[in-house]
């Protein structure tokens, strides 16, 4: 986990703030062009980029030894614009996921993360985001092939 700045942690601390925790998304594929969001009403730029503003929800991603971390998001899929951007991807999208105070865009409080879509299902309303890392080292088998007799003659002598 990554450390709180000061003024982060003053903001989560704090009784009362004006300060505002926003999630960044940016949705990359092969060869088209790249999405940026924020789920704020008005559009912020980060490192020289604008997120425009966009309505999206999920939590960020656990923070456990146990399992790959996934992140399941759901965003606003009024204008289809989102939908129609994924459907052209001619590969796996990627999916950055970064979270920000308002007043310091450019400096993460949480992230960022780079996952892959794995799945995505839409419906006239909404589209539902399911986010992994490509290569689950935590759930691969080790050591990866299985030693047998007709695979390996020189260990059963």
């Amino acid at each position: 986990m990554r450390p709180l700045t000061p003024e982060a942690a003053k903001a989560i601390l704090a009784r009362e703030t004006s300060e505002a925790f926003l999630a960044l998304m940016r949705i990359t594929g092969p060869g088209l062009e790249t999405l940026r969001v924020v789920n704020n009403v008005e559009a912020i730029t980060r490192n020289g980029e604008v997120y425009a503003p966009w309505a999206f929800e999920g939590q960020p991603p656990e923070d456990s030894g146990q399992q790959s971390p996934t992140v399941t998001l759901r965003v606003d899929n009024i204008d289809r614009s989102v939908t129609a951007l994924l459907r052209s991807y001619n590969g796996v999208p990627k999916c950055e996921l970064v979270w920000v105070m308002a007043s310091q865009p450019d400096q993460a409080v949480y992230g960022p993360f780079d996952f892959v879509i794995q799945s995505a299902s839409a419906n006239e309303l909404t589209i539902d985001l399911q986010l992994g890392y490509e290569e689950d080292i935590l759930n691969q088998a080790f050591p990866g092939t299985t030693y047998n007799p007709t695979n390996s003659p020189g260990i059963y002598v």
